[in-house]
């Protein structure tokens, strides 16, 4: 389970807003990892 009372993580994002931002985040989330398996390349940036 996801400490939203933690501090932020290195990229900055605090898991408060990853638990409120949820729902939003899923689908351009999905659409980067899609992108990674076809392409054969992990994105990073």
């Amino acid at each position: 389970m996801l400490e939203v009372r933690k501090e932020m993580w290195l990229d900055g994002v605090s898991g408060w807003v990853l638990k409120e931002c949820k729902v939003q985040l899923l689908e351009p989330i999905w659409e980067i990892i899609k992108s990674s398996i076809k392409e054969g390349k992990v994105r990073l940036g």
